[in-house]
């Protein structure tokens, strides 16, 4: 089965190997405890906090009628934008 997931709780739970993709290219495979731990898939996805972050927030939750829409910790650095995208609800008929 292939999913395209990037909920990292979700990656864990299902999958006995992933795989990573960074521009294109697999970056490292193999069970979620390796590969969410190998040091090139930290830098191209997490960074290395090298830089001075701007605004961080930890313990972050967010709820969106039953979806649970944010979760964890967000930090943002000096020339980084950030996108929250979340699961809207279906548009009401007008009466």
């Amino acid at each position: 089965m292939l999913m395209v997931e990037h909920n990292m709780s979700v990656v864990a739970d299902l999958s006995d190997t992933i795989t990573v993709l960074a521009r294109g290219e697999v970056l490292a495979e193999g069970p979620y405890a390796t590969v969410s731990r190998d040091p090139a898939v930290v830098e191209a996805y997490v960074g290395t906090g090298h830089a001075e972050a701007l605004l961080k927030v930890a313990d972050l939750q967010a709820w969106y009628g039953e979806s649970h829409i944010l979760h964890g910790w967000l930090e943002i650095g000096r020339g980084e934008l950030v996108t929250l995208l979340a699961a809207t609800a279906p548009a009401r008929p007008r009466p």
